[in-house]
């Protein structure tokens, strides 16, 4: 068999033999019957049929996220000790990535198992192992991510900075915009919501439509 009909050394029979024994059939769900009922009920059956080790590896996640945070902190920490905002910077930063890897390479682990037993295979934790490769991509899309956010904050920053305006606040008065922010100006508060949803949804509702 190639390659495809074993998905990548996975199984042990061909597609049609396994259909014909009952395993690995086809995925039970496609665009022409969608269904959050079913798709629950999906889920739910393969998530009982391999729940022991499905739990193993969300417990997994779990301490990457801890142990990613311990990491990041430390960094933080041996930044300040050491006085200078260059190495803070450098320190902080190289946590905050060094954490993401852990974190990111879990999660990634978990959905890649999780894949593997909605398509009928079993659940294998040594797949949680396996995608250490997709660290340093994982970072630079994080990285990506981070960058593209910076327009979508300043265009927020830009909507607030509109109410502000059309509600005579002046966004230089730190009092007055903070009482409108904090929401002890109800009526103003109210109306930056407004503008800012507007801002942040508009754009995105718009170009989903057909």
């Amino acid at each position: 068999m190639c390659g495809t009909c074993t998905e990548g050394g996975a199984q042990w029979a061909c597609p049609s033999c396994r259909e014909r024994e009952g395993l690995g059939s086809a995925f039970p769900l496609d665009r022409s019957t969608p269904s959050f009922g079913g798709l629950l009920e999906v889920c739910w059956d393969a998530f009982q049929r391999e729940r022991l080790m499905l739990s193993l590896g969300f417990l997994f996640v779990c301490v990457a996220s801890v142990v990613g945070g311990l990491v990041s902190n430390l960094f933080s920490c041996v930044g300040g000790v050491l006085g200078s905002v260059g190495a803070l910077i450098l320190s902080t930063t190289t946590g905050s990535v060094l954490s993401l890897m852990l974190q990111g390479v879990a999660t990634l682990g978990l959905l890649r198992m999780g894949m593997d037993v909605l398509n009928g295979q079993r659940a294998d934790l040594g797949t949680m192992f396996g995608q250490t490769s997709k660290a340093l991509p994982l970072v630079i899309a994080q990285l990506f991510a981070t960058l593209c956010l910076i327009p979508v904050i300043l265009l927020c920053g830009g909507a607030v900075w509109a109410a502000l305006s059309l509600m005579g606040v002046s966004p230089g008065s730190g009092a007055e915009a903070s009482a409108v922010l904090s929401g002890r100006s109800s009526a103003a508060g109210l109306m930056a919501m407004l503008v800012g949803a507007v801002t942040l949804f508009g754009p995105g509702s718009s170009s989903s439509c057909p």
